[in-house]
């Protein structure tokens, strides 16, 4: 047996057949009553929007909307939306007298928060932020609260600049600092000094340090050769691969054992007290031409065993001391002297 829904009517005939729709208010929110056919279909087709939108059936009706971050008709073409690109980033992007608020050029001062009413507020182009100050009148202080109160004297505190600390000026009966009165330039500094400011620019930087102060472009610093002949070091080096270095120093300067101290850009070699042979090759005791070593407990305290031999340790660079102490030698500088004790010690000056 084949069940069949009668004529006007629509649905499951095994199940339940429904009076078939006559009008949009018998289908869904998203669907529309096709008439001819007396059955509800989706308002919503694959060519219903344009390309990058979406279909969404409202009503009884078709409504097409770009997916996010797109825009345009989306009946027609949806594109990527373009993302404005912030006015500035720092400070030193915006004019003078604005600083980068929220990532636009503002003047901070525009803000009614920022000084009191009785305080007048100034930008100062300093890099890499802004400076924002709040200036009483020259003639009042600001009190504990913040508030500028005028300045209350009795007597005036001086007449002349002579009678205000070196480093203030006379203005209006009142001892003001030097610096809070004549304003240096931008990145400017002041001191303050026999009642006047006295402006600089600061260490690489340039230009009028009473209207501006640059930033001075680094030049690349060629470093020049410390020497390029034993004359232009002092007596006691000598020039070594364009560096002044102790003669001492250099391999092989003297023989073994024997002691060396510069002079006239030269090694002098010596054989210590009690020893002979050439300095510059090496040099033997002659006091106990038997007395023979392996290691330092085996001599006195004041000597060390050097090339199987008991001798005086020291061999400390010219104006130094020398104090052997349990076999070791210590160099310090003589009284009025500083440097590298084993190698030169200098005059201070």
């Amino acid at each position: 047996m084949i069940c069949t829904c009668d004529p006007g009517y629509v649905g499951d005939a095994e199940v339940q057949c429904r009076l078939a729709p006559q009008k949009d208010a018998g289908c869904s929110n998203h669907e529309a009553c096709d008439r001819l056919n007396r059955v509800c279909k989706p308002v919503c087709e694959q060519d219903t929007c344009a390309k990058n939108a979406q279909c969404i059936g409202r009503q009884h009706q078709p409504k097409c909307e770009c997916y996010p971050g797109l825009t345009g008709n989306p009946y027609v073409e949806c594109i990527q939306r373009d993302i404005p690109r912030p006015e500035c980033t720092t400070d030193s992007d915006c004019p003078s007298r604005y600083a980068c608020i929220n990532e636009r050029c503002q003047d901070p001062c525009a803000k009614s928060d920022v000084c009191n009413p009785d305080q007048t507020c100034y930008v100062l182009d300093t890099y890499p932020l802004r400076t924002v100050t709040c200036r009483c009148p020259n003639d009042m202080i600001t009190d504990s609260r913040g508030k500028c109160v005028p300045i209350i004297r009795d007597t005036p505190e001086c007449q002349t600049d002579n009678d205000c600390p070196d480093s203030d000026k006379c203005l209006r009966g009142n001892c003001l600092l030097a610096c809070s009165v004549d304003k240096c330039g931008i990145n400017a500094q002041c001191i303050s000094q026999s009642h006047r400011a006295i402006c600089k620019c600061p260490a690489e930087y340039s230009g009028d340090p009473r209207i501006e102060c640059s930033l001075v472009p680094r030049v690349p610093n060629v470093q020049k050769p410390e020497c390029e002949r034993d004359s232009d070091c002092r007596l006691d080096q000598k020039c070594d691969d364009e560096r002044c270095v102790n003669p001492c120093r250099v391999t092989d300067a003297c023989g073994r054992g024997a002691n060396c101290y510069p002079q006239n850009h030269q090694a002098i070699c010596q054989c210590l007290p009690g020893q002979s042979g050439n300095p510059k090759i090496a040099c033997f005791p002659v006091s106990e031409p038997n007395k023979q070593c392996s290691s330092n407990s085996e001599c006195a305290l004041s000597e060390s065993c050097i090339n199987l031999y008991c001798v005086n340790p020291c061999n400390c660079g010219p104006n130094a001391d020398c104090t052997v102490k349990n076999h070791y030698p210590i160099c310090t500088c003589k009284p009025g002297y500083t440097g590298n004790a084993l190698n030169d010690c200098v005059k201070l000056e």
